[in-house]
């Protein structure tokens, strides 16, 4: 079973580290922490979050290619 609405909690947390001010650099590390806790719980459309933030893309094609 599919966690659809992960990704919108994902955007709302994308939309919140970048209106306080996180860097991409923390940010990208902060994503790949917590990706994998969202997949873990079945969420599996992270994906429509790509254009949302480069350092979330970055951050999940990092975790695709282990």
């Amino acid at each position: 079973m599919g966690w659809s609405s992960g990704s919108q909690l994902m955007e709302e947390i994308i939309i919140a580290l970048k209106d306080v001010g996180i860097g991409p650099l923390a940010r990208l590390r902060f994503y790949r922490r917590i990706i994998p806790r969202f997949q873990d719980m079945d969420c599996d459309t992270l994906y429509e979050c790509l254009n949302l933030d480069d350092a979330f893309a970055d951050a999940m094609e990092v975790l695709e290619d282990k």
